[in-house]
């Protein structure tokens, strides 16, 4: 009927920009989700954080370049940096994520609603998250999304548009085994790959560094404790 025409895959521009997420430097450009040291009862600071991202629909994440940031807290050592961090909270874990589980990429803020249809645990709207992903509708319900949050944008473009004085915003799928993208495998567990400190505030020796940030070092054992074994990257160190 088409000849040796062939259709183009209504996912093609899709898979070709992931296939460059998979290309990049992954021990260089992280994918980190990060945690407050407020948040004492999350499941993250109970259990192994793979056994808690795959039963999570989405994952909020931030992308840096380890080299921005690194040089971010070499120009303000000793003084308060967050504005060169790039990432929402000083604490997180490095993701290994499989590309088809990437749903969406974004160079700012998209204030995804992670918990659509959920209240105190309880789902009350199963159709609530699709409904907001194909909107593109936020937590403040208004559309930051136009076109819906399933975008993919190439990795140096995302961190080519980042304001490190704030945090972009990378959409992860985290349940295993669904079917995403035509021509890429189904999605996969994502695996913790490392721990990142970003303190606020540095100071020009590690032990006052310790002490100005005592409650985010303690996040930090909490968080190496569920996941023994991992490597920590402490930029002010």
């Amino acid at each position: 009927m088409f000849g040796k025409k062939q259709l183009k895959s209504p996912d093609a521009d899709k898979v070709k920009a992931l296939k460059k997420w998979a290309a990049r430097d992954k021990k260089r450009q992280l994918l980190i989700h990060t945690v407050s040291a407020n948040y004492v009862n999350t499941p993250l600071l109970m259990k192994p954080g793979r056994d808690v991202f795959k039963t999570w629909d989405i994952i909020s994440s931030s992308f840096i370049d380890l080299d921005n940031v690194l040089a971010g807290f070499r120009l303000g050592a000793g003084l308060t940096v967050r504005s060169q961090s790039g990432l929402f909270f000083e604490a997180g874990f490095i993701l290994d994520v499989p590309v088809q589980n990437i749903m969406g990429t974004f160079s700012g803020d998209v204030w995804f609603p992670n918990h659509a249809g959920v209240s105190n645990g309880m789902v009350y709207n199963r159709f609530a998250l699709a409904d907001n992903i194909f909107a593109g509708r936020s937590k403040k319900k208004e559309i930051i999304a136009p076109g819906g949050y399933n975008q993919i944008q190439p990795p140096q473009k995302i961190l080519k548009n980042t304001n490190y004085q704030w945090h972009n915003e990378i959409l992860l799928i985290g349940r295993p085994d669904i079917n995403t993208y035509q021509g890429l495998p189904p999605t996969r567990e994502i695996k913790i790959a490392g721990i990142f400190v970003a303190p606020k505030t540095i100071r020009p020796t590690r032990q006052a560094t310790l002490e100005i940030n005592e409650r985010l070092y303690k996040l930090v054992e909490r968080m190496k404790k569920c996941n023994p074994g991992v490597p920590v990257i402490d930029i002010s160190r």
